[in-house]
């Protein structure tokens, strides 16, 4: 029998390639705009950026809210800087993609801090 495990779905569904392609899109089109000024980071990232997949984790809600099911994946811009104690220290700051449950883009929030 042939077993799929949630991780191997959740991979499928949402490969690490998209959710960098997407990142990557968002990140070159605000710093075209000249974002960023909202963080606290004073280093800006050059256009492509290399970056690195964190975590995916899809949401299910039993009742209808904002973005109702959906996913959500964090990005370290720039990569891991580094990973000391359980904590991850991008190379500039994180990125945090929406997704509905049909897997389109929602939105990207830019922040300094993981949630």
């Amino acid at each position: 029998m042939n077993t799929i495990t949630l991780v191997e779905l959740i991979n499928n569904l949402l490969p690490d390639e998209k959710i960098l392609e997407d990142v990557s899109c968002a990140l070159n089109s605000e710093l075209e705009k000249g974002g960023f000024s909202n963080l606290a980071r004073e280093e800006i990232p050059p256009k492509n950026t290399p970056s690195e997949v964190l975590t995916k984790r899809f949401i299910m809600n039993n009742y209808e809210t904002g973005f109702g099911n959906h996913y959500v994946s964090k990005v370290a811009i720039g990569g891991v800087e580094r990973h000391r104690n359980g904590v991850v220290i991008p190379k500039y700051f994180f990125a945090t993609l929406y997704y509905t449950e049909d897997l389109r883009l929602i939105t990207v929030d830019f922040e300094d801090e993981a949630e």
